[in-house]
């Protein structure tokens, strides 16, 4: 049997997601995260790798317990004519709703009153 991972070619950050369903099931403590910081973490894992090659020196790996961001991007989707967003910004109240985490209380925005422009993507991080 060939192992998946012993390969003579490396494998694309594309080729890399496909497996991530696989892996939630081998490793159930990734369903605790958001689908899209899974993907946003090998996309990052391949523009080290790319920057290693090209002589940019070694990649920076950041451990769990020191740095305490993620980044997760805004799926967009229509069902039976209402839009959806994964990702929802509430002004009033200082709210973001995020996917996993729901409810999250947010500060330092710059424009209180409205958003001009969308939300592509946002970097969740922890204070401590």
């Amino acid at each position: 049997m060939i192992n998946k991972w012993n390969t003579k070619k490396s494998k694309s950050a594309y080729d890399q997601i496909t497996l991530i369903p696989s892996l939630t099931k081998e490793y159930p403590w990734l369903k605790d995260c958001d689908s899209c910081a899974l993907r946003n973490s090998i996309f990052n894992l391949e523009d080290a790798y790319k920057g290693f090659y090209k002589g940019k020196g070694y990649p920076k790996f950041k451990s769990k317990d020191k740095y305490n961001s993620y980044k997760t991007t805004n799926n967009k989707s229509t069902y039976k004519g209402k839009k959806y967003n994964s990702i929802k910004l509430d002004l009033e109240n200082k709210t973001i709703t995020l996917p996993k985490l729901k409810e999250v209380k947010i500060r330092g925005y710059r424009n209180l009153n409205k958003i001009i422009g969308i939300i592509k993507s946002a970097v969740i991080e922890m204070k401590r």
